[in-house]
């Protein structure tokens, strides 16, 4: 166990809700139903989603979850991807032990097959645990494919070379900034101890520390743990963000405003090319036994004849 020092906490106190999960989406209809799926199988409870001016056929795939309880959905129109993370926090501080903050292209899993809410009890003391992120390409492919993401992106960058990764990402507030950064992530958070969140993790908490899988400290400032080289692991928790997916849903990125600040330009087709032709070095199979594992719980074709 992870026992993260922190004098004069009680740690007794009981949440209805295990693990939860928060995210903004939109027009991301295609992938719901795949990563729900997901979630639900490596010990998510609850979903929060927050539908960010959707046009697609995002109802019909949420009404079964929305009508079991799973899935609560809160239109949001005006406001940012911070701002619904904090909404969140203000409505279900109360009634969820964990939430974990992702976007429809993240997925959070353990490596070693355990269930995430069988991991996050060895962090008895954590306000949150920052979890590490290993970014998939397009694996070559051109066109958005019929198959499950989880079954079509099987290339990511390397370990090694993220921990080294010297990528430009350009200049904020420009269309050639990319914001792919290889030393990042997202938080999973004890809600009761997390007042203000940020987009990958707290801003400001009443009690406990912020740390990684190790139980070590994360850096405050975003800059200092993105230009770090300092090593780091996946090896408890991990996120699998597939960032690209095809080269056809690349494109679309172009045409589609930034969750977390909406004034930002859309980016450039070719800064965005450049980043993932840097996200193909190695086949990484991981997740695929949880997946096929999941599939096979919920009656889903298997992943060789899908």
């Amino acid at each position: 166990m992870i026992v993260v020092q922190t004098p004069g906490i009680d740690h007794c106190q009981t949440r209805s809700c295990g693990l939860a999960v928060c995210a903004i989406f939109r027009d991301e209809a295609p992938y719901l139903e795949e990563w729900l799926t997901f979630h639900r199988g490596v010990g998510v409870e609850r979903f929060f989603l927050y539908n960010d001016r959707s046009t697609d056929g995002y109802g019909s795939v949420l009404a079964p979850w929305i009508a079991s309880g799973i899935v609560e959905l809160q239109d949001w129109h005006e406001q940012n991807q911070v701002a619904a993370y904090n909404d969140c926090l203000a409505r279900h501080g109360v009634d969820v032990t964990w939430i974990a903050f992702l976007d429809l292209d993240e997925f959070l899993y353990s490596p070693t097959g355990k269930p995430v809410p069988e991991i996050l009890e060895r962090y008895e003391n954590a306000a949150a645990i920052f979890v590490y992120w290993s970014l998939f390409g397009s694996g070559g492919l051109t066109a958005m494919p019929s198959a499950p993401v989880l079954s079509s992106y099987l290339r990511c960058q390397a370990l090694e070379k993220a921990i080294h990764d010297d990528f430009d990402h350009g200049m904020p507030g420009t269309p050639d900034h990319i914001t792919a950064w290889s030393r990042d992530g997202k938080s999973v958070v004890r809600a009761a101890w997390v007042d203000v969140m940020n987009n990958h993790q707290p801003s400001r908490i009443s009690a406990g520390r912020v740390v990684d899988e190790n139980g070590r400290d994360m850096p405050k400032a975003a800059r200092e743990r993105r230009t770090s080289r300092q090593p780091f692991t996946y090896s408890l928790l991990r996120i699998n963000h597939y960032w690209s997916k095809s080269l056809e849903e690349l494109t679309r990125r172009t045409q589609r405003s930034d969750p977390f600040e909406r004034s930002r330009p859309n980016k450039r087709l070719e800064r965005l090319a450049e980043r993932e032709r840097q996200l193909n070095d190695i086949i990484d199979t991981s997740i695929q036994p949880i997946w096929e594992r999941i599939r096979q719980e919920a009656c889903l074709p298997s992943a060789q004849t899908s």
